[in-house]
Parts: structure tokens; C-alpha cells; sequence
């Protein structure tokens, strides 16, 4: 193993690159506790590459617990995150299985609270789209939709209620009406839906009357 280069990256941060590759990242201090002699093009006796490589699965598992900690990630979005923070794709996996064996690292559990924090604010197809970025499958956000009986209905009123009050909604037909129409379905509702929206904010007007 071949020290490649050091990179200070903060002011007692440092990125180790091993053999061309970034490895990892590595407090001033956490290099001294070491005791290991590193320096850039220094070549590595074996049991000083395996105490290295050690401290850095341990960093990386670190990392990800450390996150962890303060709110739940999907798997591939803390894996970018860990790649990000300087550690190799190899590391960055190692990282993932440690706190993945202790059960912290949940897609299902993650799809489920996300979807709850944006009930009836979005619509069925933006969760779907946005989870599929973080890295959740679709068969996983699907699932957990069936099982909160999610219903775009409810955001679609949320919409509607944000631009108009009960009483000053377009009337069906209008261009007001259409255009109103146009703004929802570009986020992902559908007619139905809203529709549906539309007419339960009518109707609970009238019973107001």
C-alpha cells in the first residue's frame, strides 16, 4: 500500500489517498494516535497498511453512525453521503454494513416516515419520484403507500386552499378553474383528484351556509 497523497481539508481534516484512490479522511490527531509514520509516497510495511485500513472501516462506520444519530437516511443516500465525506466506494460499503447489521439502516422504515412527514402536501407520484432519488425502490414506496391508504385528494386540497378561500373558488369551467387545473397536475395530481378536491371544499362550504 502506497500512500498516494495527503490533502488537508478543513483545518485538522485530511483526505488519505491510497495507492491513486481517495481513501479516507482523518483527523490531525486521529494521525498521531496512529503511531504510524505517513507521508506522501511512503510505501506501507503490511501490518502498518492493516492498522491503517482498520482505523479508516472504523472512521467510516463512525461516519455513518454519526449521521445516523441525527435522522434516518436511505441506503444509497447515506452511501453518497460517505463518498462525499471522503471515503472510498469500498469503505463507504463496509460503513453501511456496520450500522445495516445493528438494524439502523431501514429503506422501509425511512419511506414510512418520510411519507408521513408529507402527508397531504404532495402528491402520490412527487414521493414517488422524490424516494427514487434518495434511493428507495418503487415497490418499497408503493407498499407503504397502500398500507397509509394514501390518498392525493387531501393534497390536492391543501393546494387549492393555499391559493383560494372556500368561498372565492373559480367557478367550474373558468379560466380561473383551468388554470388551476394546469398547476395541480404539473405537481402530480391527477384530474380525479382533483376534482374531488375541488368539489369536497364546495361542499363543505355549503354545510357552513
Amino acid at each position: 500500500m502506497t500512500i498516494t497523497s495527503i490533502e488537508q481539508i478543513s483545518r485538522r481534516q485530511n483526505r488519505v489517498c491510497v495507492d491513486g484512490e481517495p481513501a479516507f479522511t482523518i483527523s490531525d490527531k486521529g494521525l498521531r494516535d496512529l503511531g504510524i509514520s505517513i507521508s506522501e509516497g511512503k510505501e506501507l510495511s503490511e501490518e502498518d497498511s492493516s492498522a491503517l485500513m482498520k482505523e479508516a472501516e472504523r472512521l467510516a462506520a463512525k461516519c455513518a453512525m454519526d449521521h445516523l444519530v441525527r435522522r434516518d437516511y436511505s441506503e444509497e443516500e447515506l452511501y453518497q453521503l460517505l463518498i462525499r465525506k471522503g471515503f472510498s466506494p469500498q469503505l463507504a460499503c463496509q460503513g453501511i454494513a456496520y450500522v445495516d447489521s445493528y438494524g439502523y439502516l431501514d429503506d422501509e422504515r425511512y419511506a414510512r416516515q418520510y411519507i408521513s412527514s408529507k402527508k397531504g402536501t404532495v402528491s402520490r407520484m412527487k414521493l414517488i419520484y422524490a424516494l427514487r432519488k434518495k434511493g428507495v425502490s418503487d415497490d418499497i414506496t408503493e407498499s407503504v403507500l397502500a398500507e397509509e391508504g394514501w390518498d392525493d385528494t387531501e393534497g390536492a386540497r391543501h393546494m387549492i386552499l393555499k391559493k383560494y378561500r372556500p368561498q372565492n373558488m373559480p367557478a367550474k369551467g373558468s379560466r380561473d378553474y383551468q388554470k388551476l387545473c394546469r398547476s395541480l397536475i404539473s405537481r402530480g395530481y391527477s384530474f380525479g383528484s382533483i376534482r374531488s378536491a375541488y368539489d369536497s371544499i364546495l361542499a363543505d362550504e355549503d354545510e357552513e351556509i
